[in-house]
Parts: C-alpha cells; sequence; structure tokens
C-alpha cells in the first residue's frame, strides 16, 4: 500500500511538473522594446532622410490642410540641421531633427519664435513633433503623428 501512495504521489508530481513545462514553453515573449509600435510603422537610416523635401501632403485632425505648409521645403542635413525654406521668397530658418534608434520615428524640433518669422500663421509649428514613418515609396514618405487624445495627423513629403 504504501509502494501504491508513493507511486500515486510521485506521477502527481511527474504531471504537475510537465503541465508547468508546458506552460512555460507556450508562452511567447513578443515585447520587442516599443512600448508604442507604429501601425505598419518602418525603420529607416538617416541617409533616407537626407536632402529636400517638399510638403505635398498634410493632414491635421481629418482636415486637409496642405495648403497650409505646401509653400515650405525641408531639407534634412548630416549634422541633424533641418533647413525650413519658404518656397515663394526663398527665406528659411534653421530648425533640429532626430531619428530615433530604431529608426522607426523622426522628432522636429522647431524653434516658436523661428516658426512664427517665418510662418505668422504658425501653421510651422504642426511639424514640432515626433512622427512615425509609414512608407517610403520612390521619393514619396509618408509620416503620422498620434497626438494626446489619439488624433492622427499625416504628413507625405516628396524628395526635390
Amino acid at each position: 500500500m504504501q509502494n501504491y501512495l508513493l507511486m500515486n504521489v510521485l506521477k502527481n508530481l511527474f504531471v504537475l511538473n510537465l503541465l508547468a513545462l508546458l506552460v512555460f514553453v507556450s508562452c511567447d515573449d513578443d515585447d520587442d522594446g516599443d512600448s508604442n509600435p507604429a501601425p505598419g510603422g518602418i525603420s529607416l537610416q538617416t541617409d533616407d532622410l537626407l536632402g529636400e523635401w517638399r510638403i505635398t501632403r498634410f493632414i491635421e485632425d481629418n482636415e486637409d490642410e496642405t495648403d497650409d505648409l505646401d509653400d515650405f521645403t525641408l531639407e534634412f542635413m548630416d549634422n541633424g540641421v533641418l533647413e525650413i525654406t519658404r518656397i515663394s521668397d526663398s527665406e528659411s530658418i534653421e530648425a533640429s531633427w532626430l531619428l530615433s534608434s530604431n529608426g522607426e520615428r523622426l522628432t522636429i524640433n522647431i524653434d516658436d519664435d523661428d516658426a512664427r518669422r517665418l510662418d505668422p500663421d504658425e501653421e510651422l509649428e504642426e511639424l514640432d513633433d515626433e512622427w512615425i514613418f509609414v512608407e517610403l515609396s520612390g521619393n514619396t514618405l509618408e509620416l503620422l503623428e498620434e497626438d494626446d487624445d489619439n488624433d492622427r495627423d499625416e504628413l507625405t513629403l516628396q524628395r526635390n
């Protein structure tokens, strides 16, 4: 009888250990380190951005505001400087840009006073944000920005 009880205890321990092992093995660690992954996002290198781009589409809070920014070009330089030029009179300001370490996000920093000097309507300030790369197709770059209330702004740039 004692052997029978011992065998049952060992059998139950074996089954419990097997179940624990199955649970452990079936768990998938899918944390890629990005707590806010880009929907459909892509990763770019610095060289993908360098050069002059024209704003060809800007959607803010579901409203097409492209006309407010289509008179500007953005020139990304390899030293983190972003030159923003108003096409109509060649007036420009310098801002800065930074590519995230994983290449999925672009942060643009524009001084408010400089932005207002170049754009009294203050539309340029809408670019001063962190953007997610969505697609790079040929000479067209699509970006997305989600603000605190989950509204999405869309920005499309065309390489000059």
